[in-house]
Formats: C-alpha cells, structure tokens, sequence
C-alpha cells in the first residue's frame, strides 16, 4: 500500500514539474521573443503623397499586423494564428430574372405586340419628360442645399472659435490656479528625495531607449521651409536625435526652397523583458516611490 502511495505521489510530483516548466516556457517566450517591426516612409513635395507603412511581428509570426497610410487613409489588418481583424464582409450577388418576350401566334398578336410597342415609345418619351423635370427640381435643391451647407459651415467655424475661446479660458484659469500654488510647487521640485527620483528616471529611460535602439535606419531626408532660420532651427531639433539614428540616415536641408521629400526605412526589435526590468527597478526604488506618494498628494490639494 505503501509502494502505491509513493507511486501515486512521484506521479503528482512529475505533472507538477512538466506543468511547471510549461509555464516557465511560456512566460520566457513572451519576455524575451522580441517583437519585430518594420517602418517605411515616403514623401515626395505634397504632403498628401505621404506613404506610410507599418508591419510588426510577434511570437514566432504567431501575431502579426500591418498599417498603411496612403492618400490620406489608413488600412489596418491584424492577424493572430487563423483569425484576421478586421473581417472582411461577404459580398451577395442577386441574379436578376432574364426577360421574357412574347411570341405572337397570329395577326392578332402582331396588332397587340405593335400596340405596345407605341405605348412604349409613348411611355419612354413620357419619361424623358419627367426625366428633365426632375433635372430642374434637383438643381434647385442642390441649390438649396448649397446654401444649407454654408450655414452649417458658418456654424461649425463659430462652434470651432467658442471652443478655442472656452479652452483659452480655462488655460488662464488653471495658470491663476498655478501662480497661488507656486511656492507648494518649487518646494516640491526643489526636494532632493524628488531631484534624485527624476533623475534615476532619466538614467533608466535613456537605457531603454539604448536598447530599443532600432538595428536598421536607412534613408534621406530633404526639407526646406523659405526661411532659413527656421530651418536651421528645424536642424537643430533633428541633431537631438542623431546620435540615435546614426549616420545610416541622410539629413538634406535646403535654405532656399520650400521642399519636403523623404524616404526611410526603419527596422527593429522590442522585447517586453525591457519594460519589465524597468517597472521592477522603478518600484523598488525608495525615492521613487515616495515621489509617487507626493505627486499623488500634490494633485488631490489641487
């Protein structure tokens, strides 16, 4: 009896294990396979040739999807194991019945069949008849219609200004809010305990960007806006983020003509254990999680 329970117990002990490590499988594969993704980007003068196309992949092309912008609208399709989204609707064909023409016997039915076909003609010519007069009605609605449309034009550009207006207002409201919080808010931002938590959050953002860092940047990309001080603004700006592109991306700016082309590639991959590691780091900082507490604080007293 005793064998048996041993048995029984070894049995239990090895599911446990093979369940066990399935989950430990399972949970390594979604943090370290890594999502891979591909950008391109393409611009010629217009920006309405804008051409923008995303497709990334995740767990072993288990999950994947793609979203394109071109001419101004976007198409999306994702597609995890044998199911796609969005679906695609069934098209119904409705076959019409064939006409049927009737065959005369005698000279009776010659006379009837020539008697219809006049009151066909006569039908028809009614109808191009109703057909022009229907033509007058519908211009003098479009016309109306015309002037409708200017009035709900008129009205959404007044609703657009008293919107502006409404958030303008409340812009300078919550600044008054701000001017009588701001010795609560520099001695807030003046804490060393909230000095050092922004800090750390800086260090480890810049490393995960470091590793997010995509693999493949490839491409050019010319601009010029007329004002060659705004564009040399604009290079400014875009020197920021060189070191994270490289030198594998071509920055053309023209300080004469107002142009806009671009063609870029981008490819790259994202692993979730990133994000984790950040969270789990985040959390068990001590400076952090007082500042946590603080800006919580802070917000309820505004």
């Amino acid at each position: 009896m005793l064998h048996v329970l041993l048995c029984i117990l070894k049995i239990v002990g090895w599911i446990l294990l093979v369940i066990l490590g399935i989950i430990i499988v399972v949970v390594g594969i979604f943090l370290f396979e890594p999502m891979r993704y591909q950008i391109r980007l393409n611009i010629e003068e217009d920006p309405k040739t804008v051409f923008a196309n995303l497709k990334f992949s995740w767990l072993f092309h288990l999950i994947r999807g793609q979203i394109l912008y071109d001419k101004e609208e976007v198409v999306w399709t994702i597609k995890a194991a044998w199911k796609t989204f969005p679906r695609e609707a069934e098209e119904k064909f409705i076959s019409d019945p064939a006409p049927k023409h009737p065959t005369p016997k005698d000279s009776s039915d010659q006379k009837e069949n020539i008697k219809d076909e006049n009151e066909k003609i006569e039908e028809k010519i009614e109808e191009k008849i109703e057909e022009k007069t229907e033509e007058k009605i519908e211009e003098k609605t479009e016309e109306k219609t015309e002037k409708k449309a200017r009035k709900k034009d008129s009205k959404k550009i007044q609703e657009i200004f008293e919107k502006i207006k409404y958030k303008f207002q409340k812009i300078c409201a919550t600044m008054k809010l701000l001017q009588k919080k701001k010795e609560y808010i520099l001695r807030f931002l003046k804490n060393d305990i909230h000095k050092s938590a922004w800090k750390l959050c800086v260090v480890q953002l810049k490393k995960l960007l470091r590793r997010m860092k995509p693999k493949k940047i490839v491409g050019s990309v010319e601009y010029g806006t007329e004002d060659p001080a705004f564009t040399g603004k604009i290079l400014a700006v875009i020197s920021m983020i060189y070191p994270f592109t490289g030198e594998q991306i071509e920055i053309i700016p023209d300080f004469d003509e107002k142009r806009l082309n671009a063609d870029v590639c981008v490819e790259g991959k994202i692993r979730s254990v990133f994000f984790l590691c950040l969270g789990v780091r985040l959390i068990m900082t001590k400076e952090i999680r007082i500042t946590y507490k603080h800006i919580r604080k802070l917000l309820d007293r505004m």
